[in-house]
């Protein structure tokens, strides 16, 4: 890891003010162009690097599989080239859609910014770290915002949001199954 990537994960995120929280039912905010089509399942993850994203990502990668029929897109605030490399030393999902967000713009459209400092370095978090790093989750190069929330919405085939996953805190991760039962015929 380099220091000066380290100490730039913990500026805060200078994005777009956020949208209020997404509710079930509300209808699917754009992404890329146009609301995604359901049923799919939309994951924004905390920074690249993060041990939490890389445990969002493992469980991405069981599910995804288990649920080919769902569109799984993957939401990240670093870069392309980045979360690419990151990816490949964590183990890419296949039939994941990428989606590169540095601007934040599209967290924002989806309710997503950035949170207070308790977030990522509450107790409850730190032991969560420590029990990532067990589970072989490390915290490697980061890129992006550590103050910057992550997220999982499912979407149906109507458009609009069948399951919203919120997390309290960093260690909060989705529930991907869930997601996936929520928009499954």
């Amino acid at each position: 890891m380099r220091l000066l990537d380290e100490l730039r994960s913990l500026a805060r995120p200078s994005g777009p003010s956020p949208a209020p929280h997404l509710r079930v039912g509300d209808p699917a905010p754009v992404l890329r162009d146009e609301p995604p089509a359901g049923p799919a399942v939309v994951v924004f993850l905390r920074h690249v690097g993060c041990p939490f994203a890389e445990l969002t990502v493992q469980q991405l990668r069981r599910v995804t599989e288990e649920q080919p029929s769902i569109a799984w897109w993957l939401v990240s605030m670093g870069s392309i080239a980045a979360t690419e490399a990151w990816l490949a030393e964590v183990g890419r999902p296949r039939g994941i859609e990428l989606l590169s967000d540095p601007s934040l713009a599209t967290h924002a459209r989806w309710g997503l910014g950035a949170d207070s400092v308790r977030h990522f370095l509450r107790p409850r978090t730190l032991l969560g770290a420590l029990a990532a790093w067990r589970d072989g989750a490390r915290n490697r190069d980061p890129e992006g915002s550590r103050w910057q929330q992550a997220g999982a919405f499912a979407i149906d085939e109507g458009g609009r949001l069948a399951w919203v996953h919120h997390p309290r805190s960093a260690e909060d991760l989705p529930d991907l199954r869930a997601a996936a039962a929520a928009v499954r015929s």
